[in-house]
């Protein structure tokens, strides 16, 4: 009697393996993964009494994408911006070409002046193309917290374009002499 019960439990083992779906997971499925990378730019605008720096630094998850831009800007009047937003309409609206050759910026975000104590919408409309052959090793900042790096690779950059502050031309990039910036990303690195 107990042979047969065994018996028939080993067959319905056997069709519960039969029955279920299985998965099977190769290199090449892996592969197709999504990956987790950075990438993003930086500029910098300096003049006497005048000096401007942003970075901007996407992270991608999967599927998931968030853009963080933080800008640092001082003058002799005493105005003085140093926030870090998220970029609100699309976090692809800073996008980085896989060889470093180009970087833009385009979208919005709101920081708080420390002078007037007031909240200013930024807007950017910039795009950097590489000024040289070079690729070089660097650390990015993830601008999440002060020390938050990763390792990366970087390329010079000349930044041209527009930044509006609440809607009134702010910063014309134009390549003058005292502006420059990097393209930087980790994907594929």
């Amino acid at each position: 009697m107990l042979q047969r019960k065994l018996a028939l439990l080993l067959v319905l083992c056997l069709l519960m393996l039969l029955v279920t779906p299985t998965t099977v997971v190769t290199a090449s499925d892996n592969a197709s993964a999504p990956k987790s990378y950075y990438e993003g730019i930086t500029f910098m605008s300096r003049y006497p009494c005048d000096n401007l720096e942003v970075s901007a630094t996407k992270h991608v998850d999967g599927k998931v994408r968030q853009t963080l831009v933080q800008v640092i800007y001082e003058n002799c009047d005493g105005r003085a911006i140093n926030a870090t937003a998220v970029l609100g309409e699309d976090p692809d609206g800073l996008d980085v070409s896989r060889d470093l050759g180009w970087g833009g910026l385009q979208g919005r975000v709101t920081v708080f002046e420390q002078k007037s104590a007031a909240n200013h919408v930024l807007e950017f409309h910039v795009s950097q193309f590489a000024n040289t052959n070079d690729v070089r090793w660097c650390l990015i900042h993830l601008l999440t917290a002060p020390n938050d790096f990763v390792e990366g690779s970087c390329r010079n950059g000349s930044p041209d374009g527009q930044i509006y502050m609440d809607g009134v031309l702010w910063r014309d990039l134009n390549l003058q002499q005292d502006e420059y910036g990097d393209n930087y990303s980790n994907q594929g690195r």
